[in-house]
């Protein structure tokens, strides 16, 4: 098994680790935006609560009016057991036109106008209840106008009855939760916000930055690839040499006794006769040029050669060698013939 050069293992490891730091700071800036979003997508779910429950208050006749009450004693028409029940919130009891609130120690940091609020949402739960579905719009618009391209459901829960602005359950199962809201009196509201935030609106928050780490990533990457195969271009690869073969280029071996030529993985090219004789001879010099007579009288010893026959042979050679880039026979008028070879070795294996 060939074993992995060490500065080869060194390039794929630092590949790796600039892919590494990459994804991970790509990955915590997308976080960070992420969590931005939601965080702004709240605050916009908290306003379009507040601009509902004005929507409400203006279609509701309403009258506010705040009783100071003894710090011991029981609101008129607040039983004991709703009172200790609420001990440690803003006490309350509605009637139709009137509301009466009792400021308690465990209250204290409740301003008034947290107070005010919450005593409207609890009367506002008898006399017009909120609708998810006209809260979801509002919401909706909301992020509109503030560039956020989300999809939006609302879920609002009262005393443990549930009511649903989307009826498809999927997307609340597939959507980013915002956080609860909890108004907690005589009643318990609690509402949620739903949103699908598309992946390329949260990219487009800091697309100068991904881009940025983008091209640095490729260029790094980039550069030590190029490294890697440069170096691995310059290696001379090992080749195994078979028994009665020899080495005449880095890709092409030689079986002189058989006249067969191995080149890679395609066809083997085997010659034979004359033009065997002919390779052979050109191989043996090395490159340098032939004479003409010279090759005759190698080629056909017998005396039975001619111009013609050389020109037909070589001819026939260039036709099979044609497959083979490494082999290229060239001829001079004055010099002869020659055979160049590309990417030489000196490996032989003969026996």
């Amino acid at each position: 098994m060939k074993i992995p050069n060490k500065t080869n293992i060194q390039y794929i490891a630092i590949i790796i680790c600039i892919s590494l730091i990459g994804g991970f700071l790509t990955c915590m800036n997308y976080s960070i935006d992420k969590k931005h979003i939601l965080g702004n997508t709240n605050r916009l779910f908290n306003k379009a609560i507040h601009l509902d429950k004005d929507i409400r208050e203006n279609e509701t006749p309403f009258f506010g009016i705040s009783i100071p009450i003894a710090k011991d004693s029981t609101p008129s028409g607040l039983t004991q057991k709703v009172w200790n029940k609420h001990a440690s919130h803003v006490i309350t009891r509605t009637n139709d036109n009137t509301i009466l609130t009792q400021k308690t120690e465990d209250s204290g940091s409740i301003t008034k106008n947290e107070k005010k609020y919450l005593c409207e949402q609890m009367y506002l739960v008898k006399k017009n209840p909120i609708d998810p579905a006209r809260l979801d719009s509002i919401f909706a618009e909301e992020l509109h106008q503030n560039h956020i391209l989300a999809q939006t459901a609302v879920i609002y829960e009262c005393d443990g009855i549930k009511h649903y602005s989307n009826a498809d359950s999927s997307f609340y199962a597939s959507a980013y939760k915002l956080d609860d809201i909890v108004l907690e009196l005589d009643h318990k509201i609690r509402l949620q916000g739903y949103i699908k935030l598309p992946f390329t609106h949260i990219i487009q928050q800091s697309r100068s930055l991904y881009f940025l780490t983008i091209l640095i990533w490729l260029l790094l990457t980039g550069g030590a690839t190029w490294l890697l195969l440069k170096k691995k271009k310059e290696e001379v690869p090992a080749i195994i040499i078979p028994k009665g073969y020899i080495a005449i280029s880095e890709k092409l071996l030689f079986n002189e006794k058989e006249g067969i030529l191995k080149y890679l993985d395609r066809k083997d090219v085997v010659l034979s006769g004359y033009k065997l004789k002919l390779f052979i001879s050109l191989l043996n010099e090395n490159g340098h040029f032939i004479p003409i007579e010279t090759i005759k009288d190698i080629v056909w010893a017998d005396g039975m050669s001619t111009r013609v026959a050389l020109t037909q042979t070589v001819k026939r050679l260039r036709e099979d060698l044609r497959f083979i880039p490494d082999l290229k026979i060239e001829n001079s008028r004055e010099k002869g013939y020659r055979l160049q070879i590309k990417n030489k070795t000196k490996k032989d294996a003969r026996k």
